[in-house]
């Protein structure tokens, strides 16, 4: 566990508050902020062992960026608080639950997949997500945490299994605005199963069982 970067995707306010345009028929927000102690505790773990922290959040240059699907009603009328939040640059943007500290990576996704914003190398299209984390950091073992587990946490994982990195998932450490999607998407990742993996990953039950491996490394 010595080498596995944590990743927090986005703990902006946006995602975990009350008050910013979210409609709560389409999920609830009372499954999202039980998780934000236990985030808590493994950024305060990471940070006083010196570990690497990867803050990862979705941010647009402008409305027509957004995706189309949210434009048509997902997010609501534009000058809400809820799109400033994911404006880059914007005072809300900076609302941030758990705010990098210097010498923490932050990496801004224009999408909930943190490995779709690409470059060109020697004349190949890759992720620069990909560049920063295997070229930079030289990381392997990527630990999610975060909103939304069958959204951006799932997707970006499953996504930095392909670019061939480790991706394990925290049980009580990722959470979703709807409790089931969060369980199928960890079983996905090897949930219920006597090895706890699976192609796409594998995932770690319990915020304890994490630090507890980090204290001992």
């Amino acid at each position: 566990m010595q080498g596995a970067f944590l990743d927090i995707i986005d703990e902006a306010a946006t995602f975990a508050n009350t008050g910013l345009g979210i409609d709560p028929t389409k999920g609830g927000i009372e499954h999202v902020l039980p998780i934000i102690p236990n985030v808590e505790r493994l950024v305060e773990t990471y940070r006083r062992k010196q570990l690497k922290i990867v803050h990862l959040a979705e941010q647009y240059d402008s409305f027509n960026d957004v995706p189309w699907r949210w434009q048509q009603g997902a997010i609501g009328d534009p000058r809400t608080r809820m799109l400033k939040h994911l404006q880059t640059g914007s005072e809300e943007a900076r609302l941030r639950k758990i705010p990098p500290r210097e010498g923490e990576t932050f990496f801004p996704k224009n999408g909930k997949n943190a490995f779709k914003v690409l470059h060109v190398r020697n004349g190949i299209a890759e992720p620069v997500l990909t560049h920063i984390l295997r070229d930079q950091l030289k990381v392997r073992h990527l630990i999610f945490t975060g909103v939304a587990t069958s959204v951006c946490v799932g997707t970006t994982a499953m996504s930095a299994t392909e670019e061939n990195f480790d991706s394990i998932l925290v049980a009580d450490a990722c959470a979703d605005f709807f409790p089931n999607r969060h369980e199928r998407t960890l079983e996905m990742f090897g949930l219920g199963r006597s090895q706890k993996s699976d192609l796409y990953g594998s995932v770690i039950l319990s915020t304890d069982e994490l630090i507890e491996a980090l204290e001992k490394s």
